[in-house]
């Protein structure tokens, strides 16, 4: 850069030397020496121009080569179609209705029972009415005596309650099965307990893992008119109370092949909440069965008797009540709906008990399907209470259990329930045993052996009492 400012600097400078002078005199004519600059060629270098060289910039990689594009497809010959839509999924299925299933707990008592009664006491519990369901089982003797007077609180203490029989009128056939968390020991204690208040006591024994209580009367002259035993099943939940002549094949189990016999409706009966999972919202399930051979109407009747009854209660705060009616046959079911829907109305009011029942008849829907016929009824809570009032005052009417007897017991349950902390302490703990001691009760007897004879002892002599003419019944014509 230097040399070339140099170089122009010279060259203007040069320009003006050589550029033709002013003329002057001869007598001012100088000597003029003109001294020429002589440049050496240079080789200017462009890098030398510009300064330093930058560092050289790596290579850049040389771009992958690109693949090669598919070949385009074949077209399809004729005119173009419309894309296939993709095919809608199905609708779920609606849910099932409650009380759509069929009941099962029919499967849990001996093949001979007309009825079946099983309660979800867990489940029930929970409801405000639960007190007005106790009542209209209160007049029961089986209830008396393995629930009151045993201490124990049926919805507390109980998970289920299995009872059935076939023969409703005669309480001696009924079969009972209960399940519980408190253990063997506990069971066996209540009804010890229960039995000492009914003047009787029981003996144990020990069969298959099976422990047997047979109770008897401690006045040997009193007639026993009932022959069932309990039996507290391995496992140490369930118990049963059931008629002699099933303890047997109850001892000896389930056999494969034998169908439903007694020792196959036990091993069912120790599956209770599997059988309650059929309709796993009911509180109460009743199914009534072979009714044709137990009802006999008169002929014109305006309908026939049906085969088979099945209610189911819902365990909820607006309880649903669904009853199921089968007929033997479909003609026999349209001649139910129709009695349902023209003549039913009618007929309660000329019995003047529309009043009472008219309310829940109307809330009522009816459905027939073949040869069943399906009601259906939503109560409220407060109906559902007055519902169960009726229903316990009715059944304790023919039960022939006072109004006194029940209002009793209640105050004992509640007493009870009261002395046990709201159920943190067992019956066992807290029942007053202040009553009359017992006399101990006898050996156990070996199964299949006689019980040992006590001898009497003699009676006092005593002298015969003259005997006494009756007085002659008085008449009219006397006076």
């Amino acid at each position: 850069m230097i040399a070339h400012v140099f170089f122009a600097l010279a060259f203007v400078w040069a320009a003006k030397i050589e550029r033709e002078p002013e003329p002057l005199a001869i007598d001012d004519d100088p000597n003029f020496e003109i001294d020429f600059i002589e440049f050496e060629p240079k080789e200017i270098l462009p890098d030398a121009a510009q300064g330093e060289p930058e560092p050289e910039q790596p290579a850049e990689p040389e771009p992958a080569p690109e693949e090669a594009a598919p070949p385009p497809e074949a077209l399809p010959e004729g005119p173009p179609t419309q894309p296939e839509m993709p095919e809608p999924e199905p609708e779920a299925p609606p849910k099932p209705k409650f009380g759509a299933k069929t009941s099962k707990i029919a499967a849990m008592v001996p093949e001979n029972a007309t009825w079946t009664l099983m309660l979800a006491n867990s489940r029930i519990k929970k409801l405000a009415f639960r007190d007005e369901a106790t009542e209209i089982m209160a007049p029961l003797r089986d209830y008396q005596l393995l629930v009151d007077e045993a201490g124990f609180d049926v919805w507390e203490d109980f998970e289920f309650i299995v009872m059935g029989s076939p023969d409703f009128t005669d309480p001696t056939q009924a079969f009972v099965a209960v399940q519980y968390k408190f253990g063997h020991a506990e069971m066996k204690a209540g009804i010890d307990r229960a039995c000492k208040r009914e003047q009787m006591v029981v003996d144990w024994r020990e069969e298959n893992g099976a422990t047997i209580g047979d109770p008897r009367m401690l006045d040997p002259e009193q007639d026993e008119f009932d022959n069932r035993q309990f039996v507290l099943l391995p496992g140490d939940s369930v118990a049963l109370y059931v008629r002699e002549e099933f303890i047997p094949q109850i001892v000896e189990g389930p056999k494969g092949g034998k169908g439903k016999t007694s020792g196959n409706f036990v091993a069912n009966i120790a599956k209770m909440r599997k059988f309650t999972q059929a309709e796993p919202k009911a509180g109460v399930q009743l199914v009534l069965a072979d009714l044709r051979s137990m009802i006999k109407l008169p002929k014109g009747s305006a309908f026939d008797v049906p085969d088979r009854i099945e209610l189911m209660w819902e365990a909820a705060k607006t309880p649903e009540l669904v009853v199921k009616i089968d007929f033997a046959a479909e003609e026999h079911a349209i001649k139910a709906e129709a009695f349902w829907n023209d003549e039913l109305e009618q007929t309660l009011r000329d019995a003047g008990a529309w009043l009472s029942v008219g309310g829940i008849i109307e809330g009522t829907t009816i459905e027939r399907e073949g040869k069943q016929i399906r009601l259906r009824h939503e109560f409220n809570e407060v109906a559902a209470r007055i519902v169960l009032q009726m229903l316990a005052k009715e059944f304790g009417k023919a039960m022939r259990y006072s109004e006194k007897e029940a209002k009793a017991a209640k105050e004992r349950r509640q007493a009870n329930w009261e002395a046990r902390k709201g159920g943190k302490l067992l019956p066992s703990q807290v029942i007053d045993e202040d009553t009359k001691k017992l006399p101990a009760p006898e050996p156990t007897p070996k199964p299949n052996t006689p019980k040992p004879n006590t001898p009497e002892e003699p009676l006092p002599d005593v002298e015969p009492e003259p005997d006494v003419e009756p007085e002659p019944a008085a008449t009219d014509d006397a006076g």
